[in-house]
């Protein structure tokens, strides 16, 4: 990594250097240059080094006596041209920025036009580069004590001992000097437009920044250019041009604008009214802030050019076009109020534009392209943030917005229905979400209203996985005689890195990287599911730690799944995921079982629901593999891992891989998967690091007795990643990021630092959802936190479990005797837990 720096780069110039990065320390200017021919030379800056790199000098568009004079060429006739770009370290660019203060007097010169401006190139490449001030001031044609004074000052303010120059290696080149080379190398057009009406363009034309309060012309000739410019807080100059002007060549050298010569206009207008001569000299200055600009002092004859012929009104009018159209035609002659309006040279309009309101119009124009275009750029951009579509709704004009907003929906709209795939299908309709709420634009004809749309982001995240593995059309058959009973048991788990990169559609964008470890609670699985094969036909749900029992016999009740409140859903979604559930249309429950008969699923859990541990997803493996035992079938780690995916979005809680494969794989160990609408992950079995002998009695399991349903941390957090919420879409990335860094210390050192680890971890899941942690939490915590080395919430968090690394077995006993004594609530308590070493289990009785 390069030391924190400022990086000076040139508009006009395009550089393709692919792997060129300068050998910077960060303590000395660097300016970055190539070898080209005397011919690119005579028309750029040039370097002149020592052999150490060293910058000896440094000239300004020289010709081939000063190039040989000042020894710049090499044995091959090339000199090393200025590339545009300088960096500097924090150091001179602080000092740069002192300019106005220490440099005070030519800085008012330069704010009041009685002082030319301070350039990089003529001002501030020569200064850095050249170590004597008298030397200097000679160099920028400081003639009077004053001026050597002025200029004195700058140098000392600016010089930092030398810079270095870095030659690069190889540096195709592009300078787009003229109108016509940047219509040649990047093309004509429009450019930052808001036209209030058609203008049809014959080719070549080059317009920018057109406000749309000025009236366009409505044909513009081959050839013909204009920009439009801010001045003060209302008004603009319209600067028309054509394609082969060159505003720095002289009357007498041919000089031209609007493709007329410079001498026909004079003879027309009269030098009094171009130059300064006279009456119109007086014409008062434009003010912008505290800025006042005056026109530039008379000159010889050789000063007299486009560049400061005071040709462009400035006005409030819309027709500012009007009074600058004369000079686009052969033989045009000025108005009337032309002659009576306030004009300026280009060189003094580029000093009073008003940039803020430039950048202002600039943003606006490039928003509305961008917002008329939006369902193109949002099928191709697959990271525009859905904040920055609605920031380009503040740009525009209120007047605009609901028109905008109308446009881009449909264009979204149109896009979301040529997308088959269902995750980005998702991120659409979340964006269209989102500008209809931000403008109030009605949501699409047929999108059934922004309900609906909702509810069609959750279903499309669903299909995201839920659409790889189709539930079965067949009649059922039972693999297991009447009267047996199939159980199945597991650990829970604890999660210690990647977390999130699990969820769909993260998961399927880009892939998911999860380190976590299969525990048992108080020497036992905790989550159990036992499936009964009984000859009775129906279904028969039990829960032994809700006690309650709940009888189906229609199969549209064992349909209704998706109510994560409803206690029995989990077990519903598993029979109907295993076949045992006709899908719709497919005939009763009883004709179903006919090869069956009945099923009895119990399922019990010595965890608190809402835990942290992957208790539900886990007690959905169990169900899942007890029902496909009950079937006949073995279901492989990755299959069960898979198919409970699938049920997860299925009852719409939408998790992710990473519960059900922490507890059907033992121990410590890393999962991922590749991105794809199939998420299986690979599994690479760690160390285990909680059981090492540095970590005995410094672990501790806390259950805080609050419960927080997941499903609403995950639409929070899914949501903004479809968003492509910044902050969001970084953490991801980090959360990933950790879990790879842990496999990488696990292959190099034989293990991963656990601590380190776990503070990190929690870090980031604080940032991707700060509701992770709550005020009752941190107050549970601040008595204790002195004690510990680490700890986090598993799980989403926002209560739970709490996970804590204490920093000696002496410090545990203190804060399990501090907890017991004196716990948040009647719930809490600590658990004993190990790692576990055998995974989910699934056996026939």
């Amino acid at each position: 990594e390069w030391p924190r720096s400022v990086v000076i780069a040139a508009g006009d110039v395009y550089l393709e250097a692919a792997d060129e990065c300068p050998d910077w320390t960060g303590r000395e200017i660097v300016g970055v240059g190539f070898r080209a021919s005397r011919q690119v030379a005579h028309r750029h800056g040039v370097y002149v080094l020592e052999a150490n790199g060293k910058v000896r000098e440094f000239l300004q568009k020289p010709d081939d006596a000063a190039l040989r004079a000042a020894g710049a060429l090499d044995r091959r006739g090339k000199a090393i041209v200025d590339s545009g770009i300088v960096v500097l370290p924090t150091k001179a660019a602080a000092r740069l920025a002192r300019v106005p203060e220490r440099s005070g007097a030519l800085w008012r010169g330069v704010l009041a036009g009685e002082r030319r401006g301070i350039d990089l190139y003529e001002h501030l490449l020569m200064g850095w580069a050249t170590g004597e001030r008298e030397e200097y001031a000679a160099k920028v044609a400081a003639i009077s004590s004053e001026q050597r004074r002025e200029y004195g000052a700058l140098h000392g303010c600016i010089y930092d001992g030398g810079m270095r120059g870095h030659v690069m290696r190889q540096c195709p080149f592009e300078h787009l000097g003229t109108t016509r080379e940047y219509i040649e190398r990047v093309g004509a057009g429009a450019r930052d437009c808001a036209f209030s009406r058609r203008v049809q363009m014959k080719g070549e034309n080059l317009v920018t920044n057109w406000a749309r309060e000025i009236v366009p012309p409505r044909v513009m000739r081959k050839g013909l250019g204009a920009t439009c410019l801010p001045i003060g807080d209302r008004e603009w100059a319209v600067v028309a041009f054509d394609a082969g002007d060159d505003f720095k060549t002289t009357l007498e050298r041919g000089g031209a604008v609007c493709g007329r010569r410079l001498s026909e206009i004079a003879e027309v207008v009269g030098d009094t009214e171009l130059w300064g001569f006279g009456a119109r000299a007086g014409t008062p200055p434009v003010s912008r802030s505290k800025t006042r600009v005056r026109p530039p002092p008379a000159g010889p004859a050789e000063e007299r050019s486009a560049w400061n012929a005071r040709l462009w009104p400035v006005t409030r009018s819309g027709r500012a076009w009007g009074l600058v159209e004369w000079m686009t035609r052969a033989g045009g002659r000025p108005s009337r109020a032309w002659r009576a309006a306030r004009r300026m040279s280009l060189a003094e309009l580029v000093v009073a534009v008003n940039h803020e309101r430039l950048l202002r119009h600039q943003r606006a124009c490039r928003a509305r392209e961008r917002l008329e275009r939006l369902g193109d750029i949002a099928t191709i951009a697959r990271g525009i943030a859905a904040r920055d579509v609605v920031d380009d709704f503040d740009r525009v004009a209120p007047s605009e917005r609901l028109g905008l907003a109308r446009s881009a929906v449909g264009s979204l709209w149109t896009a979301y229905g040529a997308q088959k795939n269902a995750s980005e299908r998702a991120r659409l309709a979340t964006v269209m979400v989102r500008v209809c709420e931000a403008t109030g634009c009605p949501p699409p004809v047929g999108s059934g209203g922004l309900v609906a749309m909702r509810s069609a982001v959750w279903r499309h995240v669903r299909e995201s996985v839920a659409r790889e593995v189709p539930m079965s059309r067949r009649l059922p058959r039972a693999g297991v005689r009447v009267g047996e009973v199939v159980s199945s048991t597991a650990p829970v788990r604890i999660d210690l890195a990647g977390g999130w990169t699990d969820t769909p559609p993260i998961c399927s964008d880009v892939g998911g990287r999860v380190v976590n470890v299969a525990i048992t609670l108080d020497g036992e699985h905790p989550i159990c599911a036992t499936c009964k094969r009984v000859s009775e036909r129906g279904v028969r749900v039990t829960s032994v730690d809700l006690g309650k029992t709940v009888v189906f016999r229609d199969a549209k009740e064992l349909r209704a799944f998706d109510d994560p409140g409803d206690w029995a859903a989990l077990p519903k979604a598993a029979l109907a995921l295993s076949g045992l559930v006709p899908a719709e249309g497919r005939g009763t429950l009883e004709r179903w079982l006919k090869h069956v008969g009945g099923v009895e699923v119990t399922v019990s859990s010595s965890v608190p629901k809402g835990s942290g541990l992957g208790t539900s997803s886990i007690l959905g493996a169990a169900v899942l593999s007890a029902l496909a035992r009950l079937m006949g079938e073995r279901l492989s780690r990755e299959a069960l891992i898979e198919r409970t995916s699938v049920l997860e979005q299925m009852m719409s809680t939408g998790g992710g891989w990473q519960d059900q494969a922490g507890g059907v794989v033992p121990g410590v160990k890393m999962l991922s998967t590749k991105s794809g609408g199939r998420q299986v992950p690979s599994v690479v079995e760690m160390t285990d690091v909680l059981s090492r002998a540095e970590m005995r009695g410094r672990l501790l399991l806390y259950s805080t007795g609050i419960q927080r349903l997941a499903k609403d941390i995950l639409q929070k957090v899914v949501t903004r990643y479809l968003e492509r919420e910044a902050g969001t879409m970084e953490t991801v990335s980090r959360l990933g990021m950790l879990a790879s860094r842990a496999l990488l210390h696990e292959k190099a050192r034989g293990e991963f630092d656990l601590v380190t680890t776990v503070n990190e971890y929690w870090r980031l899941k604080k940032a991707i959802d700060p509701g992770a942690t709550t005020p009752a939490i941190e107050r549970m915590l601040d008595p204790i936190r002195h004690e510990l080395s680490a700890h986090m919430l598993p799980g989403a968090g926002g209560g739970g479990f709490v996970f804590m690394i204490a920093k000696s077995a002496a410090a545990a006993r203190r804060v399990r005797e501090r907890l017991e004594e004196r716990p948040p609530n009647g719930l809490a308590r600590f658990y004993e837990f190990a790692v576990d070493t055998v995974g989910l289990k699934t056996v026939v009785m």
